[in-house]
């Protein structure tokens, strides 16, 4: 009796998916094909914009450079990371116990 009832439940939300399956082969009947006249028309001098997005762009590195430069000069001093910039120096207490 329970198998009767338990098998079907399990076999429906097995096939059953999360995700709603859309079947759309061809465009709606109202769709219309793009043309020239809907895209935008360009105003105002490119250059003046060209340089806008520059200064804007230029800004963000030397500043993105800079929290770079300061982050890892900063590491750099407190010691947290050793960059092992050159051969490290042994103490004597380390050359006797070699």
């Amino acid at each position: 009796m329970f198998r009767r009832v338990s098998i079907p439940v399990v076999r429906k939300s097995i096939s059953y998916s999360a995700v709603t399956q859309v079947r759309a082969y061809h465009p709606p009947a109202d769709h219309k094909p793009p043309t020239m006249d809907e895209l935008p028309i360009p105003e105002g001098s490119w250059q003046s914009q060209y340089d806008s997005n520059q200064r804007k762009y230029n800004l963000h590195l030397i500043g993105g450079v800079t929290i770079l430069t300061l982050t890892l000069g900063f590491i750099a001093q407190s010691g947290v990371i050793d960059f092992n910039y050159s051969t490290p120096t042994l103490t004597n207490e380390e050359i006797s116990q070699k």
